[in-house]
């Protein structure tokens, strides 16, 4: 995206301030490649930058006060933040992504920090791996408005990019290696690799226990 588009604005936001400010160091380094160069000759960003926001020269010319990436951790103050927001991994691990006072605290964020301040134009990306229903992407899916986009790693029904049943998503994980996981632990899998935290047969109560019938409408 800074590629195509010099002047582009954006928040990459994850569950502390060091994380994020990791991903500007990588995101920083790539710019600053031979190959990112050649492919958008128009992008370049200042010899001497610091991890917490940086712009590209172009954005500079703006001197609007908008840096073109900045860094933030979940919680962070927006007021003024401008742009588009990419927040990955909000969890900082899985006993987070299970807590209720933590899913409660990322989504007071999320409503009451991030969406009041939003442009109506800007684009809001959330990734990261699934471990409980209620979390962030849950909730975010329950309240509609937004577009799933869950790429297995083992293809399921319906697969999005046309594969067969168990197609594995990437060469680097072949189906031998997965089935492995998802034998070991079902809900684990589910969550972290397919990215859905629930079991197809229920996670407390198991479709397999119940019988269907058509008793109560023979009586009605």
């Amino acid at each position: 995206l800074m590629g195509r588009n010099p002047d582009i604005r954006i928040r990459q936001v994850t569950h502390n301030m060091t994380h994020s400010e990791m991903f500007s160091e990588v995101v920083q380094s790539i710019v600053r490649s031979n190959e990112y160069k050649y492919m958008f000759p128009r992008t370049k960003i200042p010899r001497q930058t610091n991890q917490q926001e940086w712009s590209t020269l172009a954005r500079e010319l703006a001197k609007d006060g908008e840096p073109s990436y900045m860094a933030l951790g979940i919680g962070g103050a927006l007021v003024g933040l401008g742009g588009d927001f990419i927040i990955d991994d909000p969890y900082a691990n899985f006993e987070d992504a299970k807590s209720p006072l933590v899913n409660q605290k990322i989504w007071d964020w999320h409503k009451y920090l991030l969406m009041p301040r939003l442009l109506p134009e800007a684009n809001v990306v959330v990734m990261f791996h699934r471990f409980h229903p209620d979390d962030y992407a849950g909730r975010l899916i329950a309240e509609g408005g937004w577009e799933e986009l869950r790429y297995t790693a083992l293809a399921e029904e319906n697969d999005p990019l046309g594969r067969e049943i168990d197609e594995p998503l990437s060469p680097r994980m072949p189906f031998e290696y997965l089935n492995k996981i998802r034998n070991q632990d079902p809900l684990v899998f589910a969550g972290l690799y397919q990215g859905q935290p629930t079991l197809p047969e229920g996670n407390a109560f198991k479709r397999v226990w119940y019988e269907i019938t058509d008793t109560f409408n023979e009586k009605l």
